[in-house]
């Protein structure tokens, strides 16, 4: 039986709220110094698209983890890693293949992920909890 922790479904709140942020910004900065803005705003969107699902499946499977053996546990963590791994890859290659995605934007759009999660703390304490009036311990 799951256990969906409250803090935990928070924390994946602030991390889509730190990567939709992140993609304003960039997004900003991409329009006003990068030629061909269609393409690097179709990849940044993918690449922020991207970092939300992991996001979310990163918080999936350490749910579906903790309800396991360790052994089990061990074993889905390994395999949800991979096919996260394997989504940023194919994800990346697409942006190789396709001249309509650019793949600089791609890459910085995964790397909100990395940058919200940096960033997860000060979006708790200045965002998900004034605006969506989130109550405190």
């Amino acid at each position: 039986m799951r256990k969906q922790t409250n803090k935990a479904v928070w924390t994946l709140i602030d991390l889509w709220i730190g990567i939709f942020l992140y993609f304003l910004v960039f997004e900003i900065i991409g329009l006003i110094f990068v030629p061909n803005r269609i393409s690097y705003t179709l990849g940044l969107l993918v690449g922020c698209v991207t970092a939300g699902f992991l996001a979310w499946h990163m918080y999936d499977s350490l749910d579906t983890a903790l309800d396991m053996g360790e052994e089990d546990a061990v074993k889905h963590s390994k395999k949800s890693s991979a096919l996260r791994l394997l989504v940023m890859l194919v994800v990346a290659l697409a942006g190789m293949k396709f001249s309509l995605l650019s793949f600089p934007g791609i890459f910085i759009g995964i790397l909100g992920l990395k940058i919200s999660a940096f960033f997860q703390p000060y979006t708790n304490s200045h965002i998900t909890k004034k605006i969506l009036k989130k109550k405190g311990r």
